[in-house]
């Protein structure tokens, strides 16, 4: 082997190895690329304008978000109705599988969601009453309420176990997804590391070679 095809053979090498450098730093640094000073400051905009809408919205609304009456139709609630008071029982249990709810805003601008007629489970029964204020905070009450009946324990369990297999397959599946991307961005690096390794391999045999023949 002449000395120019040596030095080709060189040139070749060292071309691949600045390559496979240039090719880790592209990946050492792809994490900031897209996350440059513009960037930063765009999304630093965008939070102070989203900020400042909130505020304007809220700015002059009422804060409201009280009932000045609360009661169950043919029923009597404990302790009795206090507008800062937020639980509240149904002494008793009821007999029937639905009960009415009657709920008032104190501020006629408030809304109220969770009144009128309610279907009961047998067992216990938390009623939730919600009272959104003009500017959108909201205030909930609740009522316990007993019903009378047996309870369908079977279907409660059933129910609980396919919730539970549910649960398990959505976090399996997301555990896998973030294994399996996990995996690639160590394999990559690992990858480029062997290929490095064995292009030093390769020049320090080739530069052994030249000595030795020298």
């Amino acid at each position: 082997m002449n000395k120019k095809t040596k030095k080709i053979i060189l040139v070749t090498i060292l071309t691949i190895l600045m390559v496979v450098i240039f090719g880790i730093k592209q990946i050492t640094f792809a994490a900031f690329a897209d996350y440059d000073d513009e960037t930063a400051e765009k999304e630093t905009q965008n939070l102070i304008e989203k900020q400042e809408e909130e505020q304007e919205n809220v700015v002059g609304k009422s804060t409201n978000n009280y009932l000045s009456q609360l009661s169950v139709q043919g029923y009597k609630i404990s302790p009795e109705f206090d507008k800062q008071t937020q639980d509240y029982n149904i002494e008793g249990e009821v007999d029937t599988d639905k009960i009415k709810i009657e709920a008032i805003q104190e501020d006629s601008r408030a809304k109220v969601s969770g009144e009128g007629e309610v279907e009961l489970k047998a067992g216990e029964n938390k009623i939730r009453i919600d009272v959104t204020a003009e500017n959108g905070t909201v205030r909930t009450y609740f009522i316990n309420v007993n019903r009378q009946g047996k309870i369908e324990e079977t279907n409660n369990t059933n129910e609980e176990i396919e919730n539970t297999y549910n649960l398990d397959s959505i976090q399996s599946s997301t555990t896998n997804k973030q294994t399996n991307t996990s995996s690639n961005e160590v394999t990559k690096p690992i990858i480029i590391i062997i290929a490095i390794i064995v292009i030093l391999v390769i020049v320090a045999i080739f530069m052994k070679s030249s000595k030795n023949k020298k």
